[in-house]
């Protein structure tokens, strides 16, 4: 066999350098990222923000939404479309001082990847980087409510949209701007998104929104010439068919990161006497294969999900007082014939303190991770347990119009708990109860 030492080294070099290109990337350190073309012309990516102030729930159902519809155009548009998951930016809930780098952090702290590919085409951000090599956005849409809908009694809530001019809370051409503001400069605009600096485009829309997230098709045709997509204020968009068999498959594949599941079963099973066998709580390695059936009993505990921290000042008057709480809780117990409390709250110490006084005889059980653990999981792992630990209990009582309560109320049904263990929320007082929604799975 004749061998060609100078084809051999033409071949070595060629590798050395696709080796060197297609190792190129941007890690979260970098914050920013040089300009160069995407490989793959078919290859287009679909980003969008939510407004800062929003909480880790709300961020969960806006991702939903986003995720239902790249779900449907992955199967009508004919371009390689992905959904961009934007990272985690230090919320207002996460107050832990002991707790650093809760910033930029990736879905994959909180939930398992994999299965949310299973149902829709997404990827995390630095993968994105990692892909498009810039970060420069080609388009940015800018979704705002329209100006009279909430002002007219008689506003036509049908679905339209339309290219308006943007405002000064939205584009900034002075000096002093709002962090949530574009600023423009040399043809230009840019802002900061999920704390990465320098996020730039050419071009930027305002646009008045109102209909569901597959409606966004209208803004952005099947044609369209731009690969990287911003769709900012995203939570402005809603559901195509909330509680459907969509929204369900969509929600079941939201599969908690694999080491946080771990951690609340081994809590389960120490200190609350779980056995998944006996508690017939146990479930299937992937969510496609849960049968819809009403057979979950749930670990010998009740749940309690107390509602504080803002909610104490905006809402007031949906709140029990701690004593008349820990009433509720003790003839809660005493029907069931349980003795064993799990607190999910965002209370202040003494706040568990003054229930702890009230509810004599009983054990109150809480989540408080090893210091090193919590570094590890950050204070949205830690909510993510008390979620998760909380979707086992035998009973299950939350707190009106919450959204953590919402979710484990969804993560209950998904599992087949009775629908009267687990649609159930504190009264404010002994003459002000509330009926709460059951969003039940539509088989």
């Amino acid at each position: 066999m004749i061998i060609n030492l100078q084809n051999i080294l033409v071949s070595l070099v060629f590798l050395v350098e696709l080796s060197i290109q297609t190792n190129e990337f941007c890690s979260v350190e970098d914050k920013i990222c040089s300009s160069s073309k995407i490989s793959n012309s078919n290859t287009r990516y679909i980003l969008y923000d939510v407004n800062y102030s929003e909480g880790f729930n709300l961020r969960r159902d806006v991702y939903m939404r986003m995720a239902i519809f790249m779900h449907l155009v992955q199967h009508n548009w004919q371009h390689d479309w992905h959904l961009v998951l934007p990272p985690w930016p230090r919320l207002y809930h996460w107050q832990s001082r002991d707790v650093e780098n809760q910033n930029f952090l990736p879905w994959s702290s909180f939930f398992d990847i994999k299965s949310l590919k299973r149902f829709s085409p997404v990827m995390e951000y630095t993968e994105f980087l990692k892909e498009s090599k810039s970060n420069e956005i080609d388009e940015i849409y800018v979704l705002q409510h329209f100006e009279r809908a909430f002002k007219d009694k008689n506003w036509n809530w049908d679905d339209k949209w339309s290219f308006v001019n943007c405002d000064k809370e939205v584009l900034c051409l002075e000096e002093n701007c709002k962090l949530s503001a574009y600023m423009l400069k040399e043809e230009m605009y840019y802002r900061e998104h999920w704390s990465y600096e320098n996020m730039t485009s050419r071009s930027l829309r305002c646009v008045s929104f109102q209909g569901p997230a597959s409606f966004l098709k209208n803004i952005f045709k099947e044609n369209h010439n731009s690969k990287r997509i911003l769709i900012d204020h995203a939570e402005i968009v809603v559901h195509d068919g909330f509680g459907d068999q969509l929204y369900w498959k969509c929600r079941r594949s939201m599969r908690f990161a694999k080491n946080l599941v771990q951690e609340a079963d081994q809590f389960r099973t120490k200190y609350l006497g779980c056995n998944d066998i006996k508690d017939n709580t146990e479930r299937p390695l992937y969510w496609e294969n849960e049968k819809n059936q009403r057979k979950a009993v749930g670990g010998p505990f009740v749940c309690a999900h107390l509602r504080r921290g803002d909610f104490v000042y905006s809402r007031g008057n949906q709140l029990p007082s701690l004593k008349f709480a820990a009433k509720q809780l003790v003839e809660l117990l005493t029907s069931l014939k349980l003795n064993t409390i799990y607190l999910a709250t965002d209370g202040s110490p003494e706040d568990v303190e003054v229930l702890k006084q009230n509810l004599k005889d009983v054990k109150l059980m809480q989540y408080i991770p090893d210091p090193e653990v919590k570094r590890n999981i950050k204070d949205g792992g830690v909510a993510i347990i008390d979620q998760i630990i909380c979707s086992y209990a035998r009973y299950f009582i939350g707190t009106h119009e919450s959204t953590f309560t919402f979710r484990i109320q969804e993560e209950r049904e998904i599992m087949g708990f009775p629908i009267n263990t687990t649609f159930n929320v504190f009264c404010a007082s002994p003459k002000k109860c509330f009926e709460t929604s059951k969003w039940m799975i539509v088989y």
